[in-house]
């Protein structure tokens, strides 16, 4: 089991692992719906209103779900450098559930889309040393993200780099 997380409600959990995401009902523990994925599934998060899921997988692709029915609505893929797909590690919803945001295993590099179009909006350099992070602000504005030495903050109406917050090994 890579993670679980409760709906905004409280009345469903997801829960990702080496294949699938699966959701379970909270109060009965009854499984609801399988999301298969065919490679592991790292992260997976419910839209603020609950309405859609988002997953995070290792056969390169984000992933946005009805939360009700388990229908697929998008599949968001992008390529690394060198050609072969992302694999992606932890992933979110803005707070206004107008993005989707990823960031991958190595931790080099955060993706952004349009969660209603699917559409790429960025591609965000990180320091992928360690373990990888990534959180929209409350209002949306910011999303950082993290992997090594260091946070980076980018806004997120140009995708410009606003500020990058040295860890203590890159202060001294």
């Amino acid at each position: 089991m890579w993670s679980a997380v409760y709906s905004p409600d409280g009345k469903r959990v997801v829960t990702a692992d080496d294949k699938a995401v699966q959701v379970w009902d909270a109060r009965t523990n009854q499984l609801l719906f399988t999301l298969p994925h065919g490679d592991t599934v790292y992260d997976a998060r419910y839209s603020t209103d609950g309405a859609r899921l988002v997953t995070a997988s290792g056969d390169g692709a984000v992933r946005i779900w009805d939360a009700s029915t388990g229908a697929p609505a998008h599949t968001l893929k992008r390529q690394r450098a060198d050609g072969k797909p992302s694999r992606y590690f932890v992933v979110t919803f803005s707070p206004d559930n107008r993005l989707v945001a990823a960031i991958g295993t190595t931790g080099t590099v955060a993706h952004v889309w349009d969660a209603a179009s699917g559409a790429a909006l960025a591609e965000l350099p990180n320091d992928g040393s360690n373990f990888p992070s990534i959180a929209f602000s409350a209002d949306a504005r910011w999303l950082a993200t993290s992997g090594g030495n260091d946070a980076r903050v980018f806004d997120t109406h140009t995708w410009a780099p606003a500020l990058t917050l040295a860890g203590r090994a890159s202060a001294r």
